[in-house]
């Protein structure tokens, strides 16, 4: 029976691709026909195989540099290969003797051990741990495979319940051991971990094809690699972290095995591209930084540690009674809503998360005051602020090398009453402005046309929201750009819901879903959803919480566990960073901008404060957030 996997590891719902966070190096040893690499060390000590037209021979690759090993004994005179190695350099593997028998070895301080299993055939050593503690395999007499572990020279068999077949690959420090499992002989099956306490858990990777998993490696740090086959039949390596499940593929590969991984994080396995088959090192690339900003009175910039902890870095005067702040997709600039003034203020941001104002910046939307919220489209051509006390929006081009604004021809663009916050859809087809003192709490639809970004309004737009019930206020959109979320926090009365729409692709009509409005917590001020837009969060001004829902397929909402999440007095701002990790609330009490922060469980959407949360930042109270993950 499957249970769920309790190490570090918790399925997700889908695999996300690798390459931007790894260097890829190729591993080919000079003239060889083949060069598989099997496992690393922590003192980057790789164990692997070449073959040059000849039988297969075990090597180690050390510094770029490619060793035989045991060139003139049995290894390096028969078919062999090396799948393990500890940090002592032991390795482990399998040969065949003179006669063509098959044996596990176990090569330490230039001494040559069998490690064949007693009574069994054609044994495997597949992993070595620093204790010395060895996984591999064995057939019974039946044909049966089955694993061992050996330790202090003794064998102990290694079945997971209800398999046929049971492969171990790999072991960490602590004994950990990960492998493959079946229950039919012909089928690559699914992983499994078994922890040091004998307990097993099987897995498959997402988006697998049935029966096609197996975990090859774990580290100390419980990070697990492995392979898998897709639909169409290609076969991926994977990576396995905390909740995540990450496909690994060699650039340009057909096939990719991922076998090991050290405490580093560094990744060995195999590639065939076309006629070439070689092994790969995968090594992490320093994570993009992270930057915050927030606005109130001012700019406030904080850095992000990679565990979502914020520092501030930088506090800029001005813009003023600011209602909207983004980071452009490309994360090379910051635009700011001036209410007072009706502008907006645009700033270059550095790699180090600093702000330089653009040339010519602020940029006038109209007459003052009044500017509010600000939406850019995916590509960064277009700009759209609401200008509320003029019933419109302001429509700019952005000049995509210097992030300068030119108003766009026919701009401003007729709104609904008091037109406050604005979002432009995932295609960038479509923009949607909420129209906060409309008698009906309408939203006004817009098509954007590609070239000029010049607006038209959607046939039946503006749309209702809660009719005789003024209100609608933040925007957000989920479920993959299906579907429009509004906070309506209301007017004079607070409100207590959030409005679901569903967006037509074509035409970018709204219609609201049959369960809509949903209940959130008293005054959901502003709203927001994660990047893979299986989340919403709303921050609910007057309980001081943050409600959190799950979004599902048809798009209703459903509270995750745990929700609403008490923060800091009269919540006003949030933010789901780019990895979709961690959230940020801020508050506007005047206390000097706290920010409480909390990490995003992936699977369930269930927030838990991070160590030290909430941080005092020094700086103003903060009703607009925004993040910028570095370029």
């Amino acid at each position: 029976m499957r249970k769920p996997l309790h190490l570090a590891v918790v399925l997700a719902a889908a695999l996300t691709p690798l390459q931007a966070q790894f260097s890829f190096t190729s591993l080919q040893f000079p003239g060889a026909d083949l060069t598989r690499a099997f496992a690393l060390n922590n003192r980057g000590q790789i164990a692997g195989a070449y073959e040059t037209g000849g039988p297969r021979h075990a090597v180690l690759i050390n510094k770029g540099h490619f060793v035989k090993v045991d060139p003139f004994g049995e290894l390096g005179t028969n078919w062999s290969q090396a799948h393990g190695i500890n940090d002592r350099g032991d390795l482990v593997g399998t040969y065949r003797d003179s006669s063509g028998g098959q044996h596990g070895f176990l090569l330490t301080h230039h001494l040559l051990v069998d490690i064949d299993y007693p009574g069994g055939a054609l044994p495997d050593a597949f992993g070595i741990n620093d204790s010395g503690t060895i996984v591999g395999d064995f057939f019974d007499s039946a044909g049966v495979l089955h694993g061992f572990e050996w330790s202090g020279g003794y064998f102990t068999q290694i079945d997971v319940p209800g398999a046929v077949d049971t492969q171990p690959f790999g072991i960490n420090a602590r004994g950990d051991i990960v492998g493959s499992w079946d229950t039919d002989i012909n089928t690559q099956g699914h992983g499994f971990v078994r922890t040091k306490d004998g307990t097993f858990v099987t897995f498959d990777a997402p988006n697998a094809a049935p029966e096609s998993t197996s975990a090859t490696g774990i580290n100390d740090k419980d990070q697990i690699v492995g392979t898998y086959t897709d639909a169409a039949g290609v076969t991926h390596g994977f990576l396995a972290v905390g909740n995540q499940f990450t496909s690994v593929d060699f650039p340009g590969a057909d096939v990719t095995i991922c076998w090991g991984i050290n405490n580093a994080g560094r990744i060995v396995g195999n590639y065939s591209a076309g006629a070439l088959r070689a092994g790969f090192l995968a090594t992490p690339t320093p994570p993009p930084a992270e930057f915050l900003y927030g606005t109130a009175n001012g700019i406030s910039s904080f850095g992000l540690s990679a565990t979502g902890v914020p520092t501030s870095l930088q506090s800029l005067a001005g813009p003023n009674s600011s209602l909207g702040i983004l980071v452009d997709p490309s994360a090379r600039f910051l635009y700011v809503s001036d209410f007072a003034n009706a502008s907006v203020d645009a700033f270059a941001i550095a790699s180090n998360g600093g702000l330089s104002a653009v040339a010519g910046s602020p940029f006038s939307a109209g007459s003052p005051p009044g500017a509010g919220g600000i939406a850019v489209d995916p590509a960064t051509k277009f700009l759209y602020v609401t200008l509320l006390n003029a019933s419109s929006v302001a429509a700019f081009s952005i000049n995509s090398s210097s992030g300068a604004l030119t108003a766009i021809p026919g701009s401003p663009f007729p709104a609904g009453n008091t037109p406050f916050q604005a979002i432009v859809d995932p295609s960038g087809k479509f923009l949607f402005v909420s129209n906060l003192n409309d008698q009906q709490g309408t939203i006004s639809a817009y098509t954007i046309d590609s070239t000029s970004g010049a607006l038209t309004q959607v046939p039946g737009s503006p749309f209702a929201t809660q009719p005789n019930y003024p209100g609608p206020n933040s925007l957000a959109i989920g479920g993959g750009g299906k579907f429009l979320y509004v906070g309506m926090s209301g007017t004079a009365n607070a409100n207590h819901v959030v409005s679901a729409f569903s967006i037509n692709s074509t035409t970018g009509a709204l219609m609201q879903l049959a369960s809509s409005p949903f209940a959130a917590g008293n005054d959901p001020l502003r709203i927001t959803s994660d990047p893979a837009g299986k989340f919403l969060f709303t921050v609910n001004f007057l309980d001081n919480t943050v409600s959190a829902f799950s979004i599902e397929v048809n798009g209703n909402l459903t509270p995750v566990a745990g929700s609403p999440f008490a923060v800091l007095n009269l919540p006003d701002a949030l933010a789901v960073d780019p990895t979709g990790g961690f959230l940020y609330v801020a508050d506007s009490s005047g206390s000097g901008g706290d920010l409480s922060v909390f990490s995003i469980n992936a699977v369930t959407g269930i927030l838990t404060a991070i160590a030290g949360s909430p941080f005092s930042t020094g700086q103003q109270s903060i009703t607009g957030l925004a993040i910028a993950r570095g370029h």
